[in-house]
């Protein structure tokens, strides 16, 4: 997964890249030089940047729970809250290529079928009970 700072409001020109540990995945740099972050990344870590995209990120993390509004662009589209809340948006960028878009699909819809899979509150709607009108015991 890789973040853009300005995404997060943090500087321009830094970004993240979070890569899982297992499976492994191989992955080949872009820019030769430098055996920074493994061969993965060339050239001097500017660090005023870096400290900036930590910044930010520590500032979404104490925002994080301020605000459960959902997108106000899905709402603008007419989407209703409750779709709203359980959906994601995804940037689609000028050189951002067909497969790349099917590919994001293919994956997003492999996930969410497996995340049902695993959900018994999934199971409940398919089988027509309104999960809004259950009491939930607090613990």
């Amino acid at each position: 997964m890789s973040l853009s700072g300005h995404k997060i409001y943090g500087p321009k020109g830094v970004g993240a890249l979070y890569m899982r540990r297992r499976p492994r995945i191989r992955v080949e740099s872009q820019m030769n030089g430098g055996g920074q972050e493994r061969g993965i990344r060339s050239g001097t870590v500017p660090t005023p940047l870096v400290f900036g995209i930590g910044a930010a990120c520590e500032l979404a993390l104490k925002e994080m729970d301020a605000s459960s509004e959902p997108s106000y662009v899905l709402r603008a589209l007419g989407v209703d809250e409750d779709m709203a809340h359980t959906s994601i948006r995804f940037g689609i960028g000028r050189f951002t290529t067909e497969e790349e878009i099917d590919k994001a699909v293919e994956l997003t819809v492999k996930q969410v079928e497996k995340l049902r899979e695993m959900s018994p509150l999934y199971e409940m709607v398919k089988e027509g009970i309104d999960i809004k009108q259950i009491q939930w015991a607090q613990h």
